[in-house]
C-alpha cells in the first residue's frame, strides 16, 4: 500500500456502505432530501472494516440539511467506545467526501488537507462548518485512520428516523466484517 491511501472512519450515516457510496459515486441516499455530486475519483473503496472507536463518544446535534433532525458528531470521552466503519480510500477521495459534508462541491472547493500535519497534531480545524475538524485516530496496517467532526460542541438534537435507519443498517453490515485494531 502506498501513501496515497487513508482509512476514512465513519460513525454516522456513512456507516451504511450504500449511503457512503453516494459520496463516492454520486446520488441521493434513501430517505435523504438531497443528492451528492460524488468524488472526482469514483473508484470503489479498496477495503472496509468494522472499527471500535475508543476514547470518543458519538452524540447527535445541530440540524441536518440532508436528513432533517440531528446529525452524528464525536467528542472525546475516555470511558466510552462505539462501533463505526472504516473505508480504505485515496486521500483525494477523503477530501472530496469531506468537502461534500461541509460545502457540497468537490470540483469547485479550494480546501485542502495536509494529512501529515493533521497526523502530527492529532486534530486540526480546517473549516468553520459543522464538520470542520479533521481527526487522526491512529493507524491500521501502516495506513492512517482519519475522520471529521465539529470543532465545537454542537447543541444536541434528536436525529431523524431515516438518518438513524442508515446508521443501524450500517452497524448491522459491519457486524459481519473483520475488525480493525487501531495501533497507537
Amino acid at each position: 500500500m502506498n501513501n496515497d491511501y487513508v482509512w476514512y472512519v465513519s460513525y454516522g450515516s456513512n456507516v451504511s456502505k450504500e449511503r457512503f457510496l453516494c459520496y463516492i459515486m454520486g446520488g441521493q441516499p434513501k430517505g435523504a432530501n438531497r443528492s451528492h455530486a460524488g468524488a472526482r475519483d469514483k473508484s470503489l473503496p479498496i477495503d472496509d472494516k468494522k472499527v471500535t472507536i475508543d476514547g470518543w463518544e458519538r452524540y447527535f446535534g445541530s440540524e441536518s440539511t440532508v436528513w432533517g433532525g440531528g446529525i452524528a458528531f464525536i467528542r472525546p470521552n475516555n470511558k466510552d467506545s462505539f462501533t463505526g466503519r472504516a473505508y480504505l480510500i485515496t486521500k483525494e477521495q477523503f477530501r472530496d467526501v469531506w468537502i461534500q459534508e461541509i460545502s457540497g462541491d468537490p470540483e469547485n472547493s479550494p480546501e485542502e488537507i495536509n494529512f501529515e500535519e493533521v497526523k502530527k497534531v492529532k486534530e486540526m480545524d480546517l473549516s468553520d462548518s459543522k464538520y470542520g475538524r479533521i481527526v487522526y485516530l491512529g493507524d491500521y496496517n501502516k495506513q492512517p485512520l482519519f475522520t471529521f467532526t465539529s470543532k465545537k460542541e454542537q447543541p444536541t438534537n434528536q436525529p431523524n428516523k431515516n438518518y438513524l435507519n442508515q446508521i443501524n443498517k450500517g452497524i448491522a453490515e459491519v457486524e459481519r466484517l473483520d475488525k480493525i485494531q487501531i495501533e497507537r
